[in-house]
């Protein structure tokens, strides 16, 4: 199966909303690149931010964090059509050492 995101649906992160620049967006979903997992993969560890914006087409990912005396807790689930990273984006672009 092929996934490719669609450049209007860019838009539906709050990152990118007001983004108007039709260009840029089309030039911001050619970037991304379709990743296959098997479950139970890690795709980020916990307590490192991710490393990129990752869009979860199908199926879906438990995130899990640091919790009270670094014991591991759930955080939720990304599943279909959902998104996690954009700290790490606006981290970058601010230059701000956030974890």
């Amino acid at each position: 199966m092929t996934v490719a995101v669609a450049p209007p649906s860019l838009r539906e992160i709050p990152l990118f909303a007001g983004v108007d620049d039709e260009a840029a967006l089309a030039a911001l979903a050619g970037g991304f690149a379709p990743r296959q997992v098997r479950a139970g993969t890690v795709i980020a560890d916990r307590g490192e931010p991710a490393d990129q914006l990752y869009l979860v087409a199908h199926g879906r990912v438990e995130r899990h964090g640091a919790g009270h005396f670094d014991e591991g807790t759930d955080i939720g689930v990304v599943a279909d059509g959902g998104y996690f990273g954009t700290d790490t984006l606006v981290a970058a672009a601010t230059g701000s050492t956030r974890r």
